[in-house]
């Protein structure tokens, strides 16, 4: 289903913290438009924020990290108070920052030169730049910076048959751990993800958008793989292969875009 924005007016946020043997903090940004009109988006965010609320948790476990979690989640967001979040937010050297948004997304003639797409949030009915809130993460200079936008980076609608995540293989633990940690310790940066190329939509249904699930999948794939087989270009490629796979059932283009800095 396509994503477009409406304004009504509830929001919710939630802050959870878990405690760690290690100082730095990974700071967690989730943040969920969504619109009691259309059922299908409303569903399919809530379960974009669930499953990404329990695997940051599992990152942060696995990674020896304390976690500090913020979810955004409601009718009424605001870009402002989303910025103005980020930006106060207190980032040490060591630290992780993971901004992650399922909602509706657009982009605009004028931006046509940027490939990231817009946000859409309906509190304030303004949208923010995925290159915005990149720099706003940039200049907190964590060591690790990961932006992820699951929405559209144009207008489009329909529905589609949910995407089912695969079981993943049982491996020895400490293999995950060390994968987890290789991710997020070993690499450093900024790194920018979007659902969507320009001009096309960014598809859901009731189980959750497509772009997040392929994603889920394809990273718990790889943290049961041998370390040489495990880096962030690899995992991207593999979930953007998963989910053009998945679109091109219904005869659907969706691309993920992706950038990483070092």
């Amino acid at each position: 289903m396509s994503r477009r924005w409406i304004a009504i007016a509830v929001s919710m946020i939630i802050i959870f913290m878990q405690g760690s043997v290690d100082g730095a903090t990974l700071h967690v940004v989730l943040v969920g438009d969504i619109n009691a009109e259309e059922h299908v988006l409303e569903s399919a965010t809530k379960k974009d924020l669930e499953a990404m609320h329990a695997e940051m948790l599992k990152v942060a476990r696995n990674i020896g990290y304390e976690s500090s979690e913020q979810i955004h989640l409601g009718y009424s967001l605001s870009s402002k108070k989303i910025l103005s979040h980020c930006k106060k937010m207190n980032v040490e050297r060591d630290d992780i920052v993971f901004f992650y948004f399922s909602g509706h997304g657009y982009t605009t003639p004028k931006q046509w030169e940027d490939p990231w797409p817009n946000i859409a949030l309906s509190g304030d009915q303004r949208g923010i730049p995925v290159s915005r809130v990149a720099n706003v993460v940039r200049n907190l200079k964590p060591r690790l910076g990961i932006i992820f936008a699951d929405c559209c980076n144009s207008l489009f609608s329909d529905e589609y048959a949910p995407l089912v995540l695969k079981q993943v293989v049982h491996t020895h633990m400490g293999r995950v751990e060390a994968n987890y940690r290789k991710m997020f310790l070993d690499q450093q940066g900024l790194i920018i993800i979007a659902g969507s190329k320009k001009a096309q939509p960014s598809l859901a249904t009731y189980a959750g958008s497509f772009c997040t699930l392929a994603f889920l999948q394809s990273f718990r794939e790889k943290m049961s793989q041998s370390s040489a087989q495990v880096n962030w270009e690899s995992l991207l490629s593999l979930a953007d292969n998963n989910l053009q796979r998945k679109a091109s059932e219904y005869d659907r283009r969706q691309d993920m875009i992706w950038a990483i800095e070092r």
